[in-house]
């Protein structure tokens, strides 16, 4: 695997907002790498803790940190 530095972005499924927050990773924060979790209205679902929604963004969000 390539070297550098990784993040997890959890982000909404819709396309259009994909590549501005990879490229706001990779600029502010100096990211190489970016893996998407995605859902639709994933705020909304952390926010109103829809139990099962949480757990599957989190185990998703644990794939990717490992």
């Amino acid at each position: 695997m390539d070297e550098g530095k990784f993040a997890t972005a959890v982000n909404c499924m819709d396309g259009r907002v994909q590549e501005p927050v990879i490229m706001w990773f990779k600029i502010k924060k100096g990211i190489d790498f970016v893996d998407a979790v995605t859902e639709a209205g994933p705020i909304r679902l952390l926010a109103e803790g829809d139990e099962s929604a949480v757990e599957s963004i989190k185990s998703r969000t644990m794939i990717s940190v490992a």
